[in-house]
């Protein structure tokens, strides 16, 4: 809604489509807002429409097209219905809302509401809805008991994707009836898979991250349980393979907003304040604090140098004067240089320090000083 009135988000109006339970996991209606005052930032027209009445929200979704093509602007159709069962399996909705699902449990369905409908317009007799709900439900069962016997359509596809539909071909050319090839080789994806979640040898990922990818490896070689992230990881790798590039664009789109898609993995490695105890050539890194510590209390401006002094080994009861055996013994330093010329020192120091060992430093400033 928010870009909905920009020239370059425009797209002739949209017809949002909001199915209101009216609750909201433990959120009483009297204390939430209503689900559609988020339209009310585009000014766009709202229909509630009962949903226990399916004529009513035919009509009314009719009418949201009609108003959308003719002035061009989004629409909102409040479907204001209810939510018989819980969440999940594990909810229980009577819990936090014992009147309402008082009423609920004793409410008659949609399709029992309706087909009382047509019994007294006299359009379906009772015998007649119940046929139509048998036929409904015998046809659900045999479509289901076909799914479990029914051919892969796998081994009728070919080692490679199917080559990509020419562009400039007029849509006037184009059947009709021709039905889009979006399938691919299991073969192919198996090998797609292997290289996007197979981690390399010497690459240290985060246990879950890890686990992630090994069930996800797992799950392309055997077929069963592919989630959605890695069913997205092979669409784009089999586009990749046909040569088309695919790009993600989005503040979290690497990880993935609720941590499920990890397009990209970072190698994991211990705290840099072990120094010499593991690394071997010794690092020489800085790391360069722009925010150091300005005295004006940690919520101010603060690197939190409380948290880098945590890290340093060094025993505050012992103190020596001897400055070569403070820096073998030391792990970290931390400097707070207060002019250019300190800064110098502190960067050469790394590197031409006249003992073997190389601490791991850190530089804070104090803003002011930056600006």
């Amino acid at each position: 809604f928010g870009f909905s009135g920009l020239e370059d988000f425009k797209t002739g109006g949209t017809v949002h489509v909001i199915i209101n339970n009216q609750i909201g996991f433990t959120t009483l209606p009297k204390q939430a807002d209503s689900a559609v005052d988020v339209a009310k930032i585009s000014r766009s027209p709202i229909f509630h429409v009962n949903g226990d009445d399916p004529e009513a929200v035919v009509k009314v979704m009719k009418m949201a097209v009609e108003f959308r093509q003719k002035y061009k602007c989004d629409v909102v159709v409040d479907l204001v219905c209810y939510r018989r069962h819980g969440h999940n399996e594990q909810d229980s909705p009577e819990i936090t809302a014992p009147v309402m699902y008082h009423c609920i449990n004793q409410h008659p369905t949609v399709i029992t509401l309706y087909f009382k409908q047509l019994q007294s317009q006299g359009i379906l007799t009772a015998e007649q809805c119940a046929d139509l709900i048998s036929d409904i439900e015998r046809n659900l069962a045999s479509e289901h008991d076909h799914s479990k016997t029914a051919p892969s359509f796998w081994d009728n596809l070919g080692d490679t994707p199917p080559p990509l539909p020419p562009t400039d071909v007029a849509l006037s050319n184009v059947d009709k009836d021709t039905t889009t090839s979006t399938g691919v080789n299991r073969k192919l994806l198996q090998e797609i898979g292997a290289q996007i979640f197979r981690i390399p040898a010497g690459f240290t990922a985060h246990k879950k991250v890890e686990a992630i990818m090994n069930n996800r490896l797992r799950a392309v070689e055997t077929g069963a349980r592919v989630d959605w992230a890695t069913a997205e990881a092979l669409a784009f790798g089999s586009l990749l393979a046909q040569g088309v590039n695919v790009r993600l664009s989005g503040q979290d789109c690497e990880r993935g907003t609720f941590n499920q898609r990890h397009a990209v993995l970072y190698d994991q490695f211990e705290a840099l304040s072990m120094r010499n105890t593991t690394y071997t050539p010794l690092n020489g890194l800085i790391l360069n604090l722009p925010h150091g510590y300005e005295g004006q209390g940690p919520e101010h401006s603060s690197a939190r140098m409380e948290r880098f002094l945590q890290q340093s080994n060094e025993d505050s009861d012992e103190f020596t004067m001897d400055e070569v055996k403070a820096d073998v013994d030391v792990n970290i330093h931390i400097v707070i240089p207060t002019t250019p010329a300190q800064y110098f020192h502190a960067l050469r120091r790394q590197v031409c320090a006249l003992y073997v060992v190389v601490v791991f430093t850190i530089v804070a400033f104090s803003a002011s000083t930056l600006c």
